[in-house]
């Protein structure tokens, strides 16, 4: 089975605020799973992955609405 990370972990590792990573989920450009029984956010590789692309991207000054079309 494949780790996972919560939203807090998540956070810390990218330095970004939960606030964002949520923000960025409802603009579509990644998505959580949920486990059965687990009422936080969680993130799997692919996820993470793209969070990773969309950090990048947001450097390099691009908007979101790009960002969503590049991925």
């Amino acid at each position: 089975m494949e780790k996972t990370l919560t939203i807090s972990e998540v956070s810390r590792r990218y330095g970004v605020s939960a606030r964002m990573l949520r923000y960025y989920e409802k603009a579509g450009l990644f998505t959580s799973k949920s486990r059965e029984g687990y009422a936080y956010r969680t993130y799997d590789g692919e996820a993470v992955g793209r969070l990773e692309k969309v950090l990048l991207l947001r450097k390099l000054d691009l908007s979101l609405r790009e960002i969503k079309a590049l991925l």
